[in-house]
């Protein structure tokens, strides 16, 4: 177990804990660097969404199963 520093692609820095070898370690923070952030991720998803006119939904993070439309 061990903390690093991961930065993502869209230049975001966070701390994550990783556990496992350290060959693995190495490789999740490689593919991280590949990616983008999930705070990026979702809002390039709601930006892609309201391109191709869908409505826009609201709901806990919890409970993805309820929903109601944003008019």
């Amino acid at each position: 177990m061990a903390k690093y520093s991961q930065r993502h692609s869209c230049g975001h820095s966070l701390t994550v804990e990783l556990f496992g070898a350290e060959a693995a370690r190495r490789q999740t923070l490689a593919r991280a660097a590949e990616r983008n952030c999930a705070e990026c991720e979702a809002a390039a998803a709601a930006a892609r969404a309201a391109a191709a006119g869908l409505p826009v939904l609201i709901g806990g993070d919890f409970n993805t199963s309820t929903f109601t439309l944003e008019q």
